[in-house]
């Protein structure tokens, strides 16, 4: 059965508080499309399509990957561990980690390629907007890049436009003042240019001074 069907046993059970009038938007949520199919056309229709050049959101696209436990392994790396907790824990990640830092700074890595997941989320029938798509890193290339980028998280406190650190009271007025400027920011982080990142390589290779750290920069900078 497809993800994007109403839930017939859900629906029996409600249908007396939906007549009632009780929860009338009852009928008009599903869950997400998560099936092959429905991946294959979200590829086509938001991820191959060319993007803007020099987009006037790319100032604020600043982002840092962040180890999390729950987290997958990645189709490459299934074989180490069930999931980013358990690969921490065993330590396996050590050696591994050496071993593909060497491959990055010869050029050469086979983590360079990323896993793709549709993510289930309730949304309103009315209206198609298709499944939102979740692009990963395997997780020994993902502690690699945290590692090396995740200085970035305390720059960021310090620009003028952005909003990490801040309180939640103070982070929706900034948001709601970012978005009155914007004409459409939906999956805007998904569109990313060569120029935005040449640009943010520009920036990260002027803030390191270690050479060997900006050699690796450049490698991660090369597969993004």
């Amino acid at each position: 059965m497809s993800g994007s069907k109403i839930n017939m046993y859900s629906t029996f059970l409600m249908r007396d508080l939906v007549q009632e009038g009780v929860v009338p938007d009852f009928s008009m949520w599903s869950v997400t499309d998560t099936t092959a199919r429905e991946t294959f056309k979200m590829v086509a229709r938001k991820v191959d399509v060319p993007p803007v050049e020099n987009h006037h959101h790319y100032p604020s696209l600043l982002s840092i990957a962040k180890a999390n436990r729950k987290s997958g392994m990645g189709l490459q790396e299934r074989m180490l561990a069930t999931s980013m907790g358990d690969y921490l824990d065993s330590g396996l990640w050590r050696e591994r980690k050496k071993e593909v830092i060497e491959d990055l700074l010869q050029g050469y890595t086979d983590l360079g390629f990323f896993n793709s997941m549709g993510k289930k989320e309730k949304k309103k029938v009315s209206g198609y907007k298709g499944l939102r798509l979740i692009w990963y890193l395997p997780a020994t290339m993902r502690l690699i890049e945290h590692e090396n980028l995740g200085f970035l998280m305390e720059i960021l406190k310090e620009f003028p436009f952005s909003v990490s650190g801040y309180p939640l009271y103070d982070y929706g007025p900034l948001m709601d003042i970012a978005f009155q400027g914007c004409e459409c920011f939906l999956a805007d982080d998904t569109r990313i240019t060569v120029g935005d990142l040449r640009i943010e390589h520009w920036m990260l290779q002027e803030i390191t001074q270690d050479e060997r750290q900006k050699q690796l920069i450049t490698a991660l900078s090369d597969i993004r």
